[in-house]
């Protein structure tokens, strides 16, 4: 789910990097693990050799 920050009720930073969401319960559960919330950085233009 996608949350712009003028209509985000909550915000959280986390290393440096400011999370919009829709409401406080959804902070608090990013807080408790945001592992399970954050996509790993994906790294374009290397393919197989």
């Amino acid at each position: 789910m996608e949350v712009s920050y003028t209509t985000a009720a909550d915000e959280f930073i986390f290393r440096g990097k400011t999370y919009y969401f829709c409401s406080g319960a959804c902070r608090e559960a990013f807080e408790v693990e945001p592992a399970r919330y954050i996509r790993p950085h994906r790294q374009h233009g290397v393919g197989p050799s």
